[in-house]
């Protein structure tokens, strides 16, 4: 990749074309690790300003305002259509489609060059699939996998078109559904990390790509599709080969974006998760990949702050928080237990980056997996990947609270009459919720009772527990470090105060929930999630919204 590192000085668009002409490759369905090809760069079109979003010549994705930056791919004779670009660079964002770059009020410590945690290592998270209440759900993943995070987090986003049922009530598009993806990431700007740094999705978000295919365009690709579909359509449970197809494809295309992210960048991840735009988390995974305890000087003894090699690895302390590590992503795969079917659930995974590449490519093997009489199915497909490479599937030990939202016509039409939608859940991870809810909230509330504790001499447990004002806690805690270490209120304890503070509102268990609940979230104050105060760009989030019923 040398011939792209001496080219992320240039202006961001000759660094797409580098980045279309290099990373990107020739040839669909190579089996290399570079996203299929090949790509040819074009300029603001006007067949493509639905899809955009943009207004009156105004591009949103860039900065120079020459229109938006678009990366169309081209297989033979095929109509399929890919918009946007791998993003590379030390920290360099180019070419996201419908991006709003917002800048707002800094009200927080605003990092120049890297980010503390850069030092600690990267995970990252992988979004495919259709965008579906995306614009709903993710929230939870800024709290639950992110803002809590010791690490660096990157984001990476695969969508396709063939499912935009319902757009949105007060934008007629058939590209609502992705425009939302654009509109999210615009109001929700970034978070806060355990750093006390203000982390934007703008620098954050490394790949984001729209496909646009036809169920034409499959066998062009994919020469066994025929033979695949015409002898197992019938052993999928009443789900079409087709919808596995577009679903696995885009599990390995977004999979290519982030390979092709980490050879320019010349990076690797601890951790990745699988990501579904259609799914919400009630839990802080970090909770189970570590054992997060208040310092204490009778147990922390000898335990160094921020130890590079220790993260993961053996206890380290990160300000005022101890955390040693539970899980190890070495040959292993965490999954939730819940919605099997005689697999391994596919809904959420953690992983580490090696499991990734096997995780996300198993469309190119869906020959060998009929061979070997797997079903055609998508938990069975995953369960083909961990015993063909022989990993740990662990369903309890790196679980989390999760289920998936769906939109819905609530029978009622708006005033464009299209019907009106609302969100529901599914219920999907209620079986998860119930073995996961009671150990993370009892680790929130030994937080508590070791703040609580600290501050007043009161060492009475109980759920009646109030935390003292984080002013308070800050300068008892702040008495056991030298002033290069000392606690910040926008460091970690800033993250985990606020979540125990809020452990009320913020519902894990599922008989908490309502149906149609939409964003828990939005009806509590978490200062380390940043939004957007740009009116327009919180009108665009509002317009968008997947529930617009609620």
């Amino acid at each position: 990749m040398s011939h792209l590192l001496d080219r992320w000085t240039t202006t961001p668009r000759a660094l797409l074309r580098s980045v279309v002409g290099g990373v990107v490759g020739e040839g669909a369905r190579t089996t290399s690790t570079r996203p299929a090809g090949p790509f040819k760069l074009f300029d603001d079109d006007e067949s493509d300003r639905e899809l955009l979003g943009a207004e009156d010549g105004e591009g949103w994705g860039d900065k120079e305002g020459q229109g938006p930056l678009l990366a169309r791919t081209l297989r033979g004779r095929t109509k399929a259509k890919v918009y946007g670009a791998v993003l590379v660079g030390a920290g360099l964002i180019v070419g996201l489609v419908a991006w709003v770059f917002v800048t707002g009020p800094r009200t927080y410590s605003r990092r120049t060059g890297t980010l503390l945690s850069d030092k600690r290592g990267h995970v990252a998270l992988v979004y495919s699939g259709t965008a579906r209440s995306f614009s709903d759900n993710f929230e939870s993943a800024i709290v639950n996998l992110m803002a809590g995070c010791p690490y660096t987090v990157h984001l990476f986003f695969h969508t396709y078109s063939n499912d935009n049922r319902w757009p949105s009530g007060a934008v007629d598009s058939k590209y609502a559904n992705y425009q939302s993806v654009n509109a999210t990431l615009a109001y929700y700007r970034g978070y806060v990390n355990l750093d006390g740094q203000e982390v934007l999705f703008s620098d954050a978000v490394k790949g984001n790509v729209l496909e646009e295919l036809d169920v034409g365009d499959l066998p062009k690709m994919y020469p066994e599709y025929e033979g695949v579909r015409e002898k197992y359509n019938n052993l999928s449970d009443g789900i079409p080969v087709d919808s596995y197809y577009y679903m696995w494809r885009s599990g390995e295309q977004a999979e290519l974006l982030r390979q092709s992210y980490m050879a320019a960048a010349g990076i690797d991840y601890k951790w990745v998760f699988r990501m579904r735009h259609d799914a919400a988390y009630h839990s802080n995974w970090w909770d189970k990949a570590f054992d997060i305890t208040v310092y204490s000087p009778s147990h922390s003894s000898g335990i160094s702050h921020d130890v590079t090699s220790d993260w993961g690895v053996a206890p380290t302390r990160l300000y005022d928080l101890v955390y040693s590590p539970r899980l190890s992503p070495d040959n292993a795969l965490y999954t939730p237990f819940g919605w099997s079917y005689g697999g391994i659930n596919d809904q959420f995974a953690a992983m580490s980056s090696k499991v990734a590449f096997d995780y996300f490519t198993r469309i190119r093997h869906l020959e060998e997996m009929i061979a070997e009489g797997y079903k055609i199915h998508a938990e069975t497909s995953i369960r083909w990947v961990a015993e063909h490479y022989h990993l740990r599937n662990e369903t309890r030990t790196g679980n989390v609270c999760w289920d998936v939202v769906r939109a819905v016509p609530t029978g009622e039409k708006g005033e464009n009459g299209k019907p009106k939608i609302h969100c529901e859940r599914k219920w999907s991870g209620v079986d998860d919720c119930l073995a996961v809810c009671p150990d993370y909230e009892g680790r929130n509330m030994k937080r508590v009772w070791r703040i609580v504790e600290g501050v007043t001499g009161n060492g009475a447990g109980g759920s009646a527990l109030r935390l003292p004002p984080l002013e308070e806690y800050l300068s008892w805690i702040n008495g056991f470090f030298p002033s290069s270490e000392r606690v910040s209120t926008w460091s970690s304890s800033y993250f985990y105060y606020y979540i125990a503070r809020e452990r009320d509102r913020i519902k894990c268990r599922a008989n908490d929930w309502r149906r149609d609940m939409g964003n828990q979230f939005l009806e509590v104050d978490l200062p380390f999630v940043l939004r957007s105060e740009d009116e327009e760009v919180g009108e665009r989030y509002r317009q968008l919204l997947t529930c617009t019923g609620r």
